[in-house]
């Protein structure tokens, strides 16, 4: 770039209507990069200025492994820039010029997808304009290959109470999204996650036409069908609530006919007061197993080791727990193994010195933060039906933030949750004084594994 010797571009790799996208190399860092430029006509409005450098407000405060990340923004030629991942295999556009995909291919895709996009509704951000361009492929260091969310630019919160402007891209675009000032939730990026996936497994965007509730491609399980149309509704209210429980749903009807039994069976079952499933099967804390009719229809995949101390009543909140989200070194055996060091599965734990209750140990001023407003959140800490699931939800949320610290996943997770996120990058990975602890989840987590 002319104006400033860092980044030296060599090859156009895209543009569109607000921006030029151009392989680049970091000269002082000697690495190959993406250089995203405002274009010359739209830099001189501060409002699309404003827009621009919000999107790398937003990708440098996410961190997330399936969002790209900037590396660097400055402005050479009066023309703002951001330095980004260079996604060195094109864009799922490129890839589906080929045509449709391979359905295990496809899961394994939108299970990525979908963990980007959760990050950033986890920070409170909408995308708006989610379609096969605005997805990076890269290879990682292992030589497989990472999808990542990029193009931020109709990106906004989801918390503000403004009307938002009408954006997206035909196809791909929610229909509350055509309305003129209609508010927009996490449902209306599902939408847009059902397009996607349908385009991978048909070969071709979809159009209300071809929307068919048994008919996505011949030879697909009914049940993908189901959960791709459902994820489609034009009426958000019957849209999949999350892009978490897409993804869940997704991967679990394309595991066959047993399994996609199983997933309707438990979406139904959610539908249903917690208090009664509980009760009814027998999973309040102290109670015994529930029936071997029951335990068979609703048993957990097995991610943990059978035979263990691990109370029965758990099992499934631990598997919901190390599930929550696709992060690095979180699983349900990690989860068991914190529970295990935390307060040996007690329930009824009390520490009044270091205000921590429950078999979690949750501090209720941090508790408080994942429920509803106005939850008594220390009588919530000695609830693990609440406790439990919520270990799994503020790894989620804050492990993506020390991606890049050298340590051991799960006991990177680990030590975020008994400290914190903030603690776990100042100490460079994992504090002395923590050691002990580890040392006891590390031991807890070999012998849950199955």
């Amino acid at each position: 770039m002319t104006g400033d010797a860092r980044y030296r571009r060599s090859e156009l790799l895209g543009a569109g209507a607000f921006a030029s996208v151009w392989r680049g190399h970091d000269e002082e860092l000697d690495v190959a990069v993406a250089v995203k430029v405002l274009a010359e006509n739209w830099a001189r409005r501060p409002a699309v200025r404003r827009r621009f450098l919000q999107e790398a407000r937003i990708l440098r405060q996410v961190s997330s492994r399936h969002v790209v990340r900037v590396f660097d923004l400055g402005e050479a030629d009066g023309l703002p820039y951001l330095v980004m991942t260079l996604a060195d295999q094109g864009t799922l556009q490129d890839l589906l010029a080929r045509g449709a995909v391979p359905l295990d291919e496809a899961v394994g895709m939108m299970r990525q997808i979908c963990a980007g996009v959760g990050d950033l509704h986890g920070f409170g951000v909408i995308h708006r304009d989610l379609k096969p361009a605005n997805i990076l492929i890269a290879t990682d260091p292992d030589g497989g290959r990472v999808l990542l969310v990029a193009d931020l630019g109709l990106a906004k919160a989801a918390t503000d109470p403004t009307g938002l402007t009408v954006g997206g891209t035909p196809g791909y675009m929610a229909p509350e999204q055509r309305q003129p000032g209609a508010s927009v939730d996490e449902r209306t990026d599902v939408y847009a996650l059902g397009a996607i996936t349908f385009h991978l497994l048909t070969g071709e965007p979809p159009a209300e036409r071809n929307v068919s509730p048994r008919r996505l491609r011949p030879g697909l399980p009914v049940a993908v069908d189901e959960v791709v149309v459902r994820a489609l509704e034009p009426e958000r209210e019957r849209r999949w609530e999350s892009a978490a429980a897409f993804a869940e749903a997704l991967a679990l009807s394309a595991a066959g006919g047993g399994a996609g039994r199983h997933w309707r069976v438990r979406r139904r079952l959610r539908q249903v007061p917690r208090s009664w499933v509980y009760s009814s099967l027998g999973l309040v804390v102290g109670a015994g197993a529930a029936t071997p009719v029951l335990a068979g229809l609703f048993a957990p995949p097995p991610s943990l080791r059978e035979g263990t101390d691990i109370p029965a009543a758990y099992h499934d909140l631990i598997i919901d727990a190390g599930t929550k989200c696709e992060l690095e070194g979180l699983s349900p055996p990690l989860i068991a193994a914190m529970l295990k060091a935390e307060s040996g599965f007690d329930p009824r734990l009390v520490d009044d010195a270091k205000d921590e209750y429950g078999v979690a140990r949750w501090t209720p001023r941090v508790l408080a933060g994942y429920l509803p407003p106005g939850a008594d959140a220390k009588k919530a800490a000695f609830d693990p039906r609440i406790a439990i699931p919520k270990m799994g939800e503020l790894m989620c949320r804050f492990g993506p933030m020390v991606l890049d610290v050298r340590a051991d996943p799960a006991l990177r997770l680990a030590a975020v949750y008994r400290t914190s996120a903030g603690s776990v990058r100042r100490a460079g990975g994992i504090a002395p004084a923590l050691r002990p602890y580890m040392d006891r989840v590390r031991a807890y987590m070999a012998g849950y594994r199955p």
